[in-house]
């Protein structure tokens, strides 16, 4: 049986490459023909629970779709690991029951079916509502715009990312730190690989996803704008002073404190990741720069 055995996970690049090296494990053990996979977390002694959207993606992606088998022992994790892991419900990956969150700084681990769009509506809403988690000040309709804004890139997954696949987020609220986490991770084409595909042009990943990034660039054709949701966050995350990180293929880019880091990965992620960090002690209260039609979004 092949193993790994899983430490803590920093939301950075290192943390990336840690997941990147899980799923060469994985990917091992396919080659090989192995049919189990023992995944132990009992080296874990601190966990981000944003990070469940990429790792519990991985997971079922190589469950499901690769058809391996992969085990952990529950009894070896970290009391305080565990039954956090039980509150965003990552652990019904192995059969435990999500327990209630009685402080409510978890935003759900779940796998979307892409052929049910509303699941996805209802999930934002019910999470990403006025005060909650601490998000910061927004007018209603820039609130709903923000929501529409997550679910665009909850469409990216569909329309550009082609998957066939279930999308995954999840999302953590750190209270002391001040800090509001969500991350999405679909089994795509990846970046990169849609740019070639819909308009013939060759960049390095992490170059891909900057390209992708940029105000007026778009792979969708026609009059409807594209793009525009990642765009939207990564306004309000500059003047927010927060945090966007984005995995795809062997690229990493990330936005913080108004600047970019690219850097490449040895290794390919077999998706698209975006992880946004809002700054919740953030006291400015948000608007829009001009009206929008509310009946325009939700």
């Amino acid at each position: 049986m092949k193993q790994f055995i899983l430490t803590n996970i920093p939301t950075s690049y290192d943390g990336f490459q840690k997941l990147l090296r899980l799923k060469d494990a994985l990917e091992s053990a396919i080659e090989e023909d192995q049919k189990n996979f023992f995944f132990d977390m009992s080296q874990i002694t601190w966990f981000e629970g944003h990070i469940c959207a990429c790792l519990g993606g991985l997971l079922k992606y190589y469950k499901n779709y690769k058809g391996l088998s992969i085990y952990t022992e529950l009894d070896q994790i970290a009391p305080k690991v565990r039954s956090f892991l039980s509150k965003n419900g990552f652990l019904s990956l192995f059969g435990q029951d999500r327990t209630v969150d009685i402080y409510e700084t978890t935003i759900e681990f779940k796998g979307h079916n892409i052929k049910k769009s509303d699941d996805f509506k209802d999930y934002i809403t019910k999470y990403f509502s006025q005060n909650s988690r601490g998000l910061p000040d927004m007018t209603p309709i820039l609130l709903k715009y923000f929501r529409r804004s997550l679910y665009e890139i909850y469409l990216n997954a569909v329309e550009h990312a082609e998957t066939q696949r279930d999308v995954f987020s999840c999302g953590q609220f750190f209270q002391k730190k001040k800090r509001l986490y969500f991350c999405l991770t679909d089994f795509g084409i990846g970046i990169k690989e849609n740019i070639i595909k819909k308009i013939n042009l060759t960049l390095e990943p992490e170059k891909a996803i900057h390209w992708a990034m940029q105000a007026h660039n778009t792979t969708r054709k026609g009059k409807k704008p594209g793009g525009l949701g990642l765009k939207l966050l990564k306004e309000f995350i500059i003047h927010n002073e927060g945090m966007i990180v984005i995995v795809s293929d062997a690229g990493y880019w990330e936005l913080k404190n108004g600047q970019v880091t690219m850097k490449h990965f040895d290794s390919s992620f077999p998706g698209t990741v975006v992880l946004i960090e809002i700054n919740t002690a953030d006291t400015k209260s948000y608007r829009l720069k001009s009206d929008i039609n509310p009946n325009d979004i939700f």
